[in-house]
């Protein structure tokens, strides 16, 4: 399944899409680069693909992608967990979750 969470409204399935494209993936997020962090999402290993620019160009926090990070974070963890809440470390701009047959390879 690939969900696109914006930062706002509704998350978005696309389930006509088998494997993403980078090109996919930049322009569901607005961004030109991107970065895999694989979290641990409903029992499995996924990947939420996020703006590595994204806190230098301004774009606002997104609470339902940092909410996975971090409670990803602070399950496996613990060390990084603390890091993050101490610097307020948040996911910002659309994020792309995938999972099963539709993560990265």
């Amino acid at each position: 399944m690939i969900i696109e969470i914006p930062t706002k409204g509704t998350c978005l399935k696309h389930d006509s899409i088998r494997e993403p494209t980078l090109e996919q993936l930049r322009e569901w997020i607005g961004c030109e680069y991107i970065e895999v962090v694989t979290v641990f999402f409903k029992d499995e290993y996924e990947q939420l693909i996020v703006d590595t620019e994204g806190l230098l160009t301004n774009k606002p926090t997104n609470p339902y992608a940092t909410e996975i990070y971090l409670e990803n974070t602070r399950i496996h963890h613990k060390d990084l967990y603390l890091k993050a809440i101490f610097t307020n470390a948040s996911i910002v701009g659309t994020a792309v979750l995938l999972t099963e047959e539709n993560r990265l390879t």
